[in-house]
């Protein structure tokens, strides 16, 4: 498997034409999990490998915007360990990576490791916190001289450690939050800092208590599909020392948009899938390919897409339009008030 880069900025609709530069290609073994950050022209990438026999995140580097790459750099070199998905950030020329790894802790350390110069050399890793509980994916986030990191251990706690000093020493860890429901669980944690930081994280719901595998990213369930219940958000305006209540990111945009613009929100339930069908229906009825619509859900075959162009009204008036008339006029269906009460009470 390769890891492929699109350096430069686009729409879209330009996404399919872009260009596109390989950052790395095994000879053997396989590549997963990339994260990459950017800082002015320079880009770089960290991944999982395991072309050694074993699983270690290795680090790529581009001055200018992924034409050129620098040649891999092992970070995890120690050959008993084991690495999960890294997180990387960039500011002011310094680059944060952070993962959890397992060696003589089967319960996984919380790794950090710094480059001052862009990169091109890299510190000794530290650990931030020696007992992970089982944390898979970790991730970083910087502002200025501010790096937060986060991560979910097994039992669905939510990790905090921050550091005002550009990593050289860092705050105790806290729990800032769990899961919200006892067979929940909290997946796929994300710091963001731009002067105010926000965690966000996934709530999945497992049907049957304990048929788990945690992978880190997302949850491993026996016999049901995982569902997305929520995603959840706090912040905090003092570099993560306090922290707000927190509620579900969907439900503080409905509550913001209800207050201000939309009244008739609050009687609707929105979600997260919702808000994907208007996204969807949205680019579709701007004129988007349906190809792009495609690539943006994520969907496997177009088949699945094109469900929202039979839904559309609008796509097969037009369609129709384009159609020679029969010779005979038509008219538009008035529904009556019987079957809107119907269609209503559904």
């Amino acid at each position: 498997m390769s890891i492929i880069c699109i350096p430069a900025a686009f729409t879209l609709a330009a996404a399919a034409c872009a260009p596109l530069y390989a950052v790395f290609a095994p000879s053997r073994g396989s590549c997963a999990a990339p994260a990459l950050a950017a800082g002015g022209m320079a880009l770089h990438v960290v991944w999982l490998d395991d072309a050694g026999g074993r699983i270690a995140v290795r680090y790529r580097r581009s001055a200018d915007a992924g034409k050129m790459w620098e040649a891999p750099v092992d970070l995890t070199p120690e050959p008993w360990r084991r690495s999960f998905p890294p997180s990387i950030a960039v500011s002011r020329g310094m680059v944060h990576v952070v993962w959890c790894e397992t060696g003589q802790n089967p319960a996984g350390e919380i790794v950090h490791l710094r480059s001052v110069d862009g990169g091109m050399s890299w510190e000794q890793p530290r650990v931030l916190e020696l007992e992970a509980g089982g944390a898979g994916f970790v991730s970083v986030a910087t502002w200025s001289r501010s790096v937060h990191v986060a991560w979910v251990d097994r039992v669905g706690r939510l990790h905090f450690m921050g550091s005002g000093d550009d990593g050289l020493t860092w705050r105790p860890a806290m729990v800032i939050g769990r899961r919200q429901q006892e067979h929940d669980c909290a997946a796929a944690p994300r710091v963001h800092a731009d002067g105010e930081v926000t965690y966000l994280w996934t709530d999945v719901r497992q049907d049957y208590p304990g048929m788990r595998a945690w992978l880190g990213v997302v949850p491993v369930f026996t016999g049901r599909i995982a569902t997305v219940t929520a995603i959840d958000a706090r912040s905090s305006v003092d570099g993560g020392v306090r922290w707000d209540a927190g509620a579900p990111l969907v439900k503080q945009a409905v509550d913001r948009a209800t207050t201000t613009t939309c009244a008739t929100l609050a009687e609707k339930k929105v979600s997260p899938h919702v808000l994907r069908h208007t996204t969807a229906m949205h680019l579709l009825q701007s004129g988007v390919d349906i190809a792009v619509i495609a690539l943006w859900l994520g969907h496997e075959s177009i088949e699945t897409t094109h469900a929202y162009v039979e839904a559309d009204l609008k796509t097969k008036e037009q369609a129709l339009d384009k159609v020679a008339p029969a010779g005979k006029g038509f008219r538009r269906f008035q529904p009556g008030d019987k079957l809107l009460a119907f269609l209503e009470s559904l």
